[in-house]
């Protein structure tokens, strides 16, 4: 199910990309970014779809919502990795301490231009 979950949503992400974008914001993050790690959706839209999908994931345990996170972001796709820093987010009324290591963990593996860093910050940190 989660599988599917996920796939549909890439799939929505790809119907939403906006090629004029993609191209202005690869240019942008030309050192940082490349632009096979980007759909081109505008975050916006990236939100707008990270929360339709997220009311089929709030009822998992914080531990599942954080391995599917930790999935997209392995993708290293731009898009996914926000909508993993809000799913982490909607997790805030169940944060423990011991969650920094988890964050920590994805910014030095998945966190490496200062957009990315400013999603985490403002996200689960």
């Amino acid at each position: 199910m989660i599988m599917e979950i996920l796939e549909q949503m890439q799939e929505e992400l790809k119907q939403n990309i906006d090629q004029k974008y993609k191209i202005g914001v690869s240019r942008f993050f030309k050192q940082s970014l490349k632009s096979e790690e980007l759909y081109g959706v505008r975050t916006p839209i990236v939100r707008k779809i990270g929360s339709k999908y997220w009311f089929q994931l709030k009822t998992k345990e914080k531990r599942e919502v954080f391995k599917i996170c930790e999935s997209l972001l392995s993708n290293k796709m731009n898009e996914e990795l926000t909508i993993a820093f809000q799913w982490a987010l909607n997790c805030r009324k169940f944060f423990e301490e011991s969650d920094l290591e988890i964050f920590e963990n994805w910014i030095e593996k998945y966190v490496d231009n200062w957009a990315k860093c400013d999603d985490i910050c403002s996200r689960p940190l």
